[in-house]
C-alpha cells in the first residue's frame, strides 16, 4: 500500500517527486523504496524532473506488481500495472 500513498503535507510547492536543490540550482527527482534511494537525477525544469519521476515510479510499480503477481488477482494486477502518476498527485 505504501506504493500509492501520497504525502500531500510534505510535498511542498513542486509536483510529487520534485524538489529544488539550491546548491546545484537544479530540480531534483528522487524515488525511494523502503527508505532506500533507488533513483536520483537533476534537471533544469520542473516538468523534466516530474516526467523522470513519473516514468521511474510507474516502472517501479510494475516491477512490484510482477513480484507479487502470483499472489494477487488478475484484476488487481491489471489495476496496479495501469496506475498512472499525475502531476496533480
Amino acid at each position: 500500500n505504501n506504493l500509492f500513498i501520497k504525502k500531500q503535507k510534505s510535498k511542498g510547492e513542486y509536483p510529487i517527486g520534485v524538489s529544488y536543490n539550491i546548491g546545484m540550482k537544479k530540480y531534483e527527482t528522487r524515488l525511494y523504496s523502503k527508505d532506500t534511494l533507488i533513483f536520483q537525477k537533476f534537471f533544469d525544469t520542473v516538468e523534466e524532473s516530474f516526467q523522470a519521476y513519473k516514468t521511474e515510479k510507474e516502472q517501479y510499480i510494475k516491477i512490484i506488481a510482477n513480484k507479487w503477481k502470483s499472489q494477487i488477482t488478475p484484476e488487481t494486477y491489471k489495476s496496479i500495472c495501469e496506475h498512472i502518476i499525475e502531476i496533480t498527485d
